[in-house]
């Protein structure tokens, strides 16, 4: 875990069967930056953003882990071009953040319960670009907070929704 943890490079990592919690947890952490890492089998989140601002999580592979990323009361994130594949539940989830930009990330062969989601944003101002989701079992990406974009997502194969939208002033942009 990151506690209060700044201005760290976390790259080219394999972190795998932490079964106790998170593959990587940033805890009021700001501009940090996680790349090229592969976080693998972990016993809840393979990323977990708390309370943590101004992060770039970029070029990472998460993969079989019950959850693949959470973010949670924190502002500025960016991740982009992230491979997260076979998560048992979420792929990306969380609440209370806001802009944060999802961009040119692949979500393939998630699985679980119907009623979680791929990307399920509570929260305001984020962008959700170009990411490719497919072969999931579970909703694809819901928006619940307001002024979102959502914009050239690639959505096949997948749950009960491909876009499930609750609340207003979002935007969408094909």
């Amino acid at each position: 875990a990151f506690n209060e943890s700044h201005y760290n490079i976390i790259e080219n990592n394999t972190i795998t069967y932490n079964l106790g919690y998170q593959g990587i947890h940033l805890y009021y952490s700001t501009m940090n930056n996680i790349t090229n890492n592969t976080l693998n089998s972990n016993g809840d989140h393979g990323l977990f953003v708390q309370n943590s601002n101004n992060n770039t999580i970029e070029n990472n592979t998460i993969m079989y882990n019950p959850h693949g990323v959470y973010i949670s009361s924190s502002i500025n994130n960016t991740f982009k071009n992230n491979i997260l594949n076979s998560n048992t539940f979420h792929s990306i989830y969380g609440g209370n953040f806001n802009n944060t930009t999802i961009i040119n990330n692949s979500m393939v062969n998630n699985s679980g319960n119907q009623m979680l989601l791929d990307i399920l944003i509570t929260s305001e101002s984020n962008t959700i670009e170009n990411n490719t989701i497919s072969n999931s079992t579970v909703n694809n990406i819901a928006l619940a907070g307001k002024y979102n974009i959502l914009k050239n997502n690639i959505i096949s194969n997948s749950g009960n929704y491909g876009i499930y939208i609750s609340g207003s002033n979002n935007t969408i942009t094909s």
